[in-house]
């Protein structure tokens, strides 16, 4: 019986937006470098390891709750305005991209992931743990008026 080629891959770390080390996998396979964050989905390619580090980095940081702490005073304001008018604890299932675009559409700025989710936390609310790997957290809320919730 033919045995499989093992795919080895090499673990690097780095430092996020928040300070935090993060483990980066590497793999090379076919002239491309693959690097993808341990335990998570997040995953790119390029053509050099500083580059697939780097598009991680970038997913990575786009989606940090530290996010919100670098918008201006009025914006983080105004997303927890929102939050305090539109959020309440339920048992629907919310995600934070959801969450973002519905709040881009009320208050008519652009809001990133990574500061929905540390408005979030702002406002007290925590994610489902078996979401924190993921770039979108998910939230139990109760239902927010006039919304779709895409599946």
């Amino acid at each position: 019986m033919d045995s499989l080629p093992i795919k080895k891959y090499r673990e690097i770390r780095a430092m996020d937006l928040a300070g935090r080390i993060v483990p980066i996998a590497i793999k090379q396979e076919e002239g491309e470098y693959f690097a993808w964050v341990i335990g998570t989905r997040i995953i790119d390619s390029a053509d050099t390891i500083e580059e697939a580090v780097d598009k991680v980095l970038e997913v990575i940081n786009k989606n940090s709750p530290a996010r919100f702490k670098l918008a201006s005073q009025v914006k983080q304001q105004k997303i927890l305005d929102w939050i305090e008018k539109n959020v309440k604890p339920g048992r629907k299932k919310y995600n934070s991209y959801q969450l973002k675009h519905f709040a881009e559409d009320d208050i008519g700025e652009y809001i990133n992931n990574g500061e929905m989710k540390g408005a979030m936390l702002q406002a007290g609310y925590e994610p489902h743990k078996d979401t924190l790997n993921y770039i979108n957290w998910g939230f139990q809320l109760r239902e927010i008026p006039h919304r779709m919730l895409v599946t």
